[in-house]
């Protein structure tokens, strides 16, 4: 099946292992979840999130940045053994189910769920009240086998998607990357700009990223870069507003070795180091000489991280 989110069928043609959770940033201990279904034996492995967030609607006073869009997460849960993923959205009236409601009708009569894993944190049904005791109970009912992956612990902090918020908010890239078990991507269409970056000597590609995706701590970073399914590059990236220019956050890619023309395609950026906060200076030519030794600083650290195995495939950084 393709890396692609399905609508709920009625009863797939075959019995499911079925992984529940918001899956943003299929971090680490989401991970540990997913690989529980990899001894489901003829089960198809799948997993199933609701969208949008349950946060975005039950707390819309609290914005909520998400660590991968939809598509992203997609790719992601497919690239860890997940076979159909399923979109659930969270309607009113999935939104008002008892736990009872959601297990008995989506689990095992709409899905034919053989087997639930879920995180040890799982709650679920209205108001959050079901938990993993309920789930539990409601699955020997129905002749569900459930199993609860234990919360991963790394510094004494439970890996979640709100700490990797937390981290990536403050520029803590290697933080955020150890809990997810990779670098963090942001990607979008590149756009035109006003041809500063040329002027100066470093030509780059303006993203537009998409609606609700985070946007880690503003400055300058190395990055690899690449469109999907292409050959991934050096880069100095610079995230936020530009102080000498004007206040508006800009996401500004400079390919240090070079490239093609980008404009209206995909670029894929996985953001190895924070190199700087952003900052003014004197004079553009001031602006010209940082900018030269931010480059010769990213080629320093990515040269570095070359050396590490890593995937060609900027969709999933795997």
């Amino acid at each position: 099946m393709s890396a692609t989110w399905l609508e709920l069928p009625d009863r797939p043609g075959r019995p499911l292992a079925l992984a529940l959770g918001n899956f943003d940033g299929v971090h680490l201990g989401h991970q540990a979840v997913l690989s529980a279904l990899g001894a489901a034996g003829d089960l198809l492995p799948a997993a199933l999130v609701l969208d949008p967030h349950p946060r975005q609607v039950l707390r819309p006073e609290e914005p909520l940045q998400l660590l991968t869009t939809m598509p992203e997460r997609a790719a992601l849960l497919h690239a860890y053994g997940v076979k159909a993923a399923y979109r659930l959205p969270f309607s009113d009236e999935v939104r008002n189910m008892t736990p009872e409601a959601f297990v008995r009708e989506v689990l095992h009569e709409r899905l034919g769920v053989r087997l639930v894993v879920v995180g040890s944190s799982y709650r679920f049904g209205h108001r959050a009240a079901g938990d993993v005791a309920a789930l539990r109970r409601l699955g020997r009912a129905l002749d569900m086998e459930v199993r609860v992956a234990p919360a991963l612990r790394i510094g004494g902090e439970v890996v979640s998607a709100s700490a990797i918020r937390r981290q990536l908010g403050a520029g803590r890239l290697a933080m955020a990357r150890r809990r997810l078990g990779r670098p963090y991507q942001i990607g979008g269409m590149v756009v035109h700009g006003e041809g500063r970056g040329r002027r100066l000597g470093f030509a780059t590609a303006n993203l537009a990223l998409p609606a609700g995706k985070l946007r880690p701590a503003d400055g300058i970073y190395a990055a690899f870069a690449g469109p999907p399914g292409g050959r991934w590059q050096m880069a100095a990236v610079h995230l936020g507003p530009r102080p000498m220019f004007g206040p508006e956050p800009v996401v500004e890619v400079h390919l240090l070795d070079g490239g093609d023309d980008l404009y209206g395609r995909h670029l894929e950026v996985a953001l190895v180091r924070r190199l700087r906060p952003a900052r003014a200076f004197a004079s553009l030519d001031a602006l010209a000489r940082q900018m030269a030794n931010d480059v010769t600083e990213a080629r320093r650290w990515l040269g570095e991280e070359a050396r590490l195995p890593r995937a060609v495939e900027p969709a999933t950084w795997l």
